[in-house]
């Protein structure tokens, strides 16, 4: 670059600064608008989500505390649950007697 070519470089930069900068400056205000929005929206939705999934949480809570309370008041007492498996196993062994007098009948 020599140095007569400096007063021609000279009109380009001022005409770029001049029309650049306006546009540079409402860009960052509105890109930073744009990101304020957007956090307000994010911190809205977390309050609602938050709200639902404490809801959900609630119902889920009730649901198991009915559940438990009519296995409670069950006619067999108890939860059932231990209980449940010796009766599967007495149904599985019965089944294989049945299979197999069912086979000794056929053969």
């Amino acid at each position: 670059m020599t140095p007569e070519m400096l007063p021609v470089f000279i009109p380009i930069v001022a005409i770029l600064v001049v029309f650049g900068f306006p546009v540079a400056l409402i860009f960052t205000l509105k890109w930073f608008k744009l990101k304020d929005k957007e956090l307000q929206l994010e911190s809205e939705m977390r309050k609602t989500s938050g709200q639902a999934l404490e809801a959900r949480v609630q119902r889920l809570e009730s649901i198991i505390l009915s559940l438990d309370a009519d296995l409670r008041a069950s006619p067999r007492g108890g939860t059932g649950i231990r209980e449940g498996g010796d009766r599967i196993r007495k149904d599985q062994q019965r089944a294989r007697a049945n299979a197999q007098a069912r086979g000794r009948n056929n053969g």
